[in-house]
């Protein structure tokens, strides 16, 4: 008899999960076969009452983090190790953007930047990623 291989099952990395649109996304994404890694630093656009119909969902984690903490950042995908990214977290209000850009900065360049980063070091040292491909 032949035993069944078990296949891992896909993880998705999602920033900014707790906003509109990541919410959204990740509602959709956690009833499909994937467990969804939602990191959010729960700032002015965020909202967790917008996944409280998953949080209890095995396949769901929420980690409260800025993308803009590399260290944080490199612990999760070593922990994890997600075959997706999504990055959701962006501060998008102009008239905020306009009273103090450094918060934007930090998050829509900074943040992205230390996602790409984290991304490129997993691909390198990661032998799972180097043989399935990593999809960004």
């Amino acid at each position: 008899m032949k035993e069944k291989m078990k296949i891992r099952q896909k993880t998705i990395l999602v920033t900014g999960g707790a906003g509109f649109i990541g919410s959204a996304l990740i509602k959709k994404l956690v009833k499909k076969n994937y467990y969804i890694i939602n990191i959010d630093k729960l700032g002015y656009a965020s909202d967790l009452r917008n996944l409280h119909s998953i949080k209890k969902y095995k396949n769901y984690k929420f980690i409260k983090a800025n993308i803009s903490n590399s260290n944080k950042l490199k612990n999760i995908f070593k922990k994890y190790t997600p075959q997706y990214v999504i990055n959701c977290a962006a501060g998008s209000h102009v008239d905020r953007s306009i009273k103090s850009s450094e918060d934007f900065i930090k998050s829509n360049i900074i943040g992205t930047y230390n996602l790409l980063e984290c991304i490129r070091i997993s691909m390198t040292n990661n032998k799972f990623y180097q043989k399935n491909k990593f999809q960004l």
